[in-house]
């Protein structure tokens, strides 16, 4: 075996015992083979062309959670979602891939639970703010 180029990702190299071409991801699988290197650079753009498969996934970070869709990776690794928000669509990379947790069921439940306490949340802060405007507007009988 000996190492003949790199191509879009992959090591070609030859194995001589067999007289063929093959292309070696970086983790060191073979993922392809032909005859010729022209056949096999075909074969790892079409490999590289192939549809992919959209992810149900989640967004969090300490400012909130999202559902999103996993669109996209690109050859460098940078992954691309989409999300809606407040009725509009949204398109962005991910800078932080450690905040994507994939959409099932066990993670569904977290998130269910996640929203009750958010509610929660929101209702205890609409009356930390009721009160607080009753302070403000406090006038004891007698007094203009």
């Amino acid at each position: 075996m000996s190492e003949v180029m790199r191509y879009k990702g992959y090591d070609i190299k030859y194995r001589e015992n067999r007289d063929i071409f093959y292309a070696e991801d970086d983790d060191g699988n073979d993922v392809l083979e032909k005859p010729t290197i022209p056949l096999l650079k075909k074969a790892i753009d079409a490999h590289r062309k192939k549809k992919f498969e959209r992810v149900g996934a989640f967004q969090v970070n300490g400012e909130f959670l999202r559902k999103c869709t996993v669109t996209s990776i690109s050859p460098d690794g940078d992954i691309w979602i989409s999300y809606k928000e407040d009725g509009t669509n949204h398109r962005e990379k991910v800078w932080r891939k450690h905040d994507l947790y994939v959409d099932n069921t066990h993670n569904r439940l977290f998130v269910t639970r996640y929203n009750d306490i958010q509610k929660k949340i929101n209702k205890l802060a609409k009356e930390q703010s009721a009160i607080l405007n009753k302070m403000e507007n406090y006038k004891p009988a007698g007094k203009k």
